[in-house]
């Protein structure tokens, strides 16, 4: 199982995109976050609520694709973390730790158009 995730900065909405390995899209979801928070944090958030997703739904093994390099290496270990972030990688991190057969790689945005498409279609259904 394949997951997309992607972030909107604008109206701080997430979407989610489980495709089967075919290709075809089995489930998807949007939420919304409100209050201010950095692109960063809105994007490990993302990651977070769909691995915990995936887990609940039991969609496992599976491969999540992010547009967000430098959460992709904080989370892969491929750098460190301060602040605000720091709490939700380190709770990627022990799921990947956990789940062995879960993992976490970058993809350009342009890979990652069908969850940016799905996230404007439904921010326009719940925010306006």
């Amino acid at each position: 199982m394949l997951m997309h995730v992607g972030a909107g900065s604008s109206k701080y909405g997430v979407g989610i995109v489980f495709i089967h390995e075919h290709g075809i899209v089995v489930e998807a979801t949007v939420m919304v976050f409100q209050g201010v928070v950095s692109v960063e944090i809105v994007e490990a958030k993302t990651i977070f609520e769909g691995f915990a997703m995936a887990v609940r739904l039991c969609r496992l093994p599976l491969c999540i694709e992010s547009d967000a390099l430098g959460v992709v290496n904080l989370c892969n270990k491929v750098g460190s973390s301060n602040g605000d972030r720091n709490n939700i990688i380190h709770d990627i991190v022990l799921l990947l730790h956990i789940f062995c057969d879960v993992k976490l790689v970058h993809i350009p945005r342009a890979c990652n158009s069908v969850t940016h498409l799905q996230l404007d279609l439904q921010l326009v259904w719940l925010v306006g």
